[in-house]
């Protein structure tokens, strides 16, 4: 399952993959000084994870963590309302080669 936890009073969002994130949580909560909260979950392949992370790279601070931005609650949306994975990473995926030659060839 692909998780995403808030660190509560921060910009800080982590995105992951446990089997039990709600046992996940509680691990990292040991080593954190902040508050944390699970804001969504997500019965989607681990694969996921990697493209997901693709997306979010310019806003990655270390490791799994990231800067809260418009994607990431996107995705958290996305991932509560029970989206497929495809359907957000594309939606933030530029078009492949040869959808952009196909739309130069219509113009």
């Amino acid at each position: 399952m692909i998780y995403v936890i808030h660190a509560v009073r921060t910009k800080y969002i982590k995105v992951g993959v446990a089997r039990n994130p709600a046992r996940r949580l509680h691990s990292l909560q040991v080593s954190i000084p902040f508050d944390l909260v699970l804001l969504a979950v997500a019965d989607w392949p681990q694969e996921w994870k990697t493209r997901i992370h693709h997306v979010l790279a310019g806003t990655r601070v270390r490791g799994e963590w990231f800067k809260r931005d418009e994607r990431l609650d996107s995705l958290i949306k996305h991932m509560q309302d029970g989206g497929a994975p495809l359907e957000w990473v594309n939606s933030y995926s530029p078009p492949s080669r040869l959808h952009r030659v196909l739309a130069l060839a219509r113009a």
